[in-house]
């Protein structure tokens, strides 16, 4: 068997090769970034129903069983996760509007200010068709391309997000750490195969925040850390009720900021907006089928 040390590293490199899928997908931007959060949001939406949620909904139950044995538990993972999505949207309610001030003092980003569109400089007022291509030039760029945005949206799905990926990824790994040596490669599996989609999912969300690079480094070292660490954390009730939250965050996240005809605007054809339907479906797909092995 592998020294765990070599496992640790075969995870920080998937994830910063999930990282740098990130940010390519961005820079290409359009269509190419639409379809990649696409599919994000069916992947999140997956990840935190049949991942996150039904992996603690066992441990919880068995907690919140009545003492004498009878009846139902109470269904504490269920509430923690809609609780964590009511904390995701309330934060984001809250520190929006602080950012979106902050922005404002600040220059203008490519012809944009933050919060505002660019504003379109005066054309002469004549009928020539070389002035109305030049007046349809100068028009805003949502009305050119309705499937990219003109204001930069600030909010904290990124920052939410990180801390969500962390504290799992911390899980996984201190679980692949603590393992038995014949158990090892099964628990590694799973994990190298959805830290690729953690770590593009957490690029596409962190978008045009700042400290992109130390951001992904983070989430790419904290699995290693965790395989290091070796506790014996994973399985605790304090554990899945800190799970069951970041499911809420995940559910959230994949609904609302992800999700094509919500936040993020549909493609302008049906034949782009079925593309969209497509790989938000294969991303939810995909995401399940890791569940066979988790």
């Amino acid at each position: 068997m592998m020294p765990k040390w070599i496992f640790a590293l075969a995870i920080f490199i998937v994830a910063a090769l999930g990282a740098l899928a990130a940010k390519l997908a961005e820079r290409k931007g359009g269509r190419l970034m639409a379809l990649a959060e696409a599919f994000v949001a069916g992947g999140l939406l997956n990840a935190a129903l049949v991942h996150l949620l039904a992996d603690n909904i066992g441990t919880l139950d068995e907690v919140m069983m009545p003492k004498n044995g009878e009846g139902e538990p109470f269904p504490l993972a269920p509430l923690l996760c809609g609780l964590g999505a009511l904390m995701t949207h309330f934060v984001e309610g809250i520190a929006e509007p602080l950012m979106e001030r902050m922005a404002d003092r600040s220059p203008a980003i490519s012809g944009q200010v933050v919060g505002h569109k660019a504003p379109m400089p005066s054309v002469a007022s004549t009928n020539s068709n070389s002035d109305k291509e030049q007046n349809q030039e100068q028009q805003p760029i949502g009305r050119q391309l309705p499937f990219q945005q003109t204001e930069v949206r600030l909010n904290c799905a990124g920052p939410l997000l990180l801390l969500a990926l962390t504290f799992h990824s911390l899980m996984e790994g201190t679980s692949l750490g603590a393992s038995q040596a014949d158990r090892t490669m099964d628990i590694f599996l799973p994990i190298i195969a959805h830290k690729g989609m953690a770590a593009f999912t957490l690029g596409i969300n962190w978008g045009s925040l700042g400290w992109y690079a130390l951001a992904m480094l983070v989430f790419s070292l904290v699995s290693p850390v965790g395989v290091l660490v070796g506790t014996t954390a994973e399985g605790s009730v304090a554990a899945s009720i800190l799970l069951s939250l970041s499911a809420g965050t995940f559910l959230y996240i994949g609904l609302v900021e992800t999700m094509p005809g919500v936040r993020k605007p549909w493609l302008p054809s049906m034949l782009g907006r079925a593309a969209q339907m497509g790989v938000c479906t294969a991303g939810f797909a995909a995401m399940g089928t890791l569940a066979l092995w988790a």
